[in-house]
């Protein structure tokens, strides 16, 4: 037998193992949050308003919550409701119209909102105008940022606790590497470089300025990009653009980001490099794996669950907003990474020079093509 078909063997050996590990990790996760929901004391309602690919997500994220149901299903194309009611929930109630949608909405322990972005403003609105406590929200939250300043007064004068949807706040995993790094283990943090590849700057872009922003505690001050035509045709409508391409960005305590978000790199790679004074975190989303490289020490392997548990870290959001918690991504962290997915597209039409946060008021006036 070859040498290349032995090691060809080798390497599945070690793949299949490291899936019957993410397995693992994943079952214990998932019972962890069941225990956490049973230990609550409280069943939880959830009224879901959209019922596409997110929406659906949702939807399968609250059955890993025990005794918690999706009690109302709404969406303009009533046949897509009457679908994911027969496919995932059928006790839920898919009302007539949205006046139902929105009365059942109030008596509900989370407002779940999975629309696109030009929908966000008014929909969230509502949901504080009626009353709803909490509210997990979609991201981008709202493609103007002057919408996203009247909803976090609206929502602050109403006392409605909202979420916006950026999940790698809720993952273990996440939570292991900001750990990791604020124990400076290997030293300050002085650059963080995100490849990622064929995705777009409000769709992909908003969650990993706001991984920076958290990993880090510190804000987003300069951003500057260079802009590809459009990630693919959107299957939501010709009237949404979101487009692909490379940036750099800074934050106020220095360090610097990087983000290439290529079209022409057509296959995802979604591998995070975090450089620090005295060695490096590489963390592979798409191999579950994080590996620390530091001056002097041992290189160090471990798990890093992520593309797994999507539904996992929608259900913990749900979890705690219904507990009452403060929502780990607030409307104000939500706005931040709005507002650099913004300043992308004003660097790119600008000469792909930099741009300085926060934007000047005609900026927030903007409304943009965001999906």
């Amino acid at each position: 037998m070859s040498r290349a078909v032995n090691y060809a063997k080798s390497i599945a050996r070690r793949l299949l193992g490291r899936g019957r590990e993410l397995r693992e990790q994943y079952a214990l996760a998932r019972s962890k949050l069941a225990v956490d929901a049973r230990l609550s004391g409280a069943a939880g309602t959830v009224a879901l308003i959209g019922s596409g690919v997110q929406g659906r997500t949702i939807a399968r994220a609250i059955k890993l919550l025990p005794g918690w149901r999706l009690a109302t299903i709404f969406d303009l194309k009533r046949e897509a409701a009457d679908r994911m009611r027969a496919d995932l929930w059928p006790a839920a109630d898919v009302p007539s119209g949205d006046e139902a949608f929105w009365k059942a909405a109030a008596a509900a322990d989370v407002v779940a909102i999975a629309t696109t972005a030009p929908s966000h403003f008014a929909l969230a609105t509502k949901a504080i105008e009626s009353g709803a406590k909490a509210v997990l929200l979609e991201k981008p939250i709202t493609n103007r940022l002057a919408d996203a300043d009247h909803l976090i007064e609206a929502a602050a004068k109403r006392g409605c606790r909202m979420a916006v949807d950026h999940t790698r706040r809720y993952m273990p995993s996440s939570e292991g590497l900001k750990r990791l790094v604020s124990r400076g283990i290997v030293g300050r943090p002085r650059s963080a470089s995100y490849l990622y590849g064929c995705a777009g700057f409000a769709m992909i872009g908003t969650h990993l300025f706001d991984l920076a922003r958290w990993l880090f505690d510190s804000e987003i001050v300069r951003v500057r990009a260079e802009l590809d035509d459009e990630v693919h045709p959107f299957d939501r409508g010709p009237q949404f653009v979101d487009h692909a391409g490379r940036c750099e960005a800074r934050l106020a305590n220095g360090v610097r980001l990087s983000l290439d978000l290529s079209g022409n790199l057509h296959t995802k790679h979604q591998l995070l490099v975090v450089a620090c004074d005295r060695g490096r975190f590489e963390v592979d989303e798409q191999r579950g794996s994080i590996r620390l490289v530091g001056t002097g020490i041992h290189t160090w392997d471990s798990d890093y669950l992520a593309s797994a548990n999507l539904e996992l870290s929608v259900a913990r959001a749900l979890l705690e907003l219904g507990q009452g918690k403060a929502p780990r991504c607030g409307l104000a962290d939500g706005r931040a990474a709005l507002e650099a997915a913004i300043a992308c597209q004003v660097s790119a039409r600008e000469g792909s020079g930099w741009v300085d946060l926060p934007l000047i008021d005609g900026l927030r006036e903007e409304a943009f093509p965001f999906a």
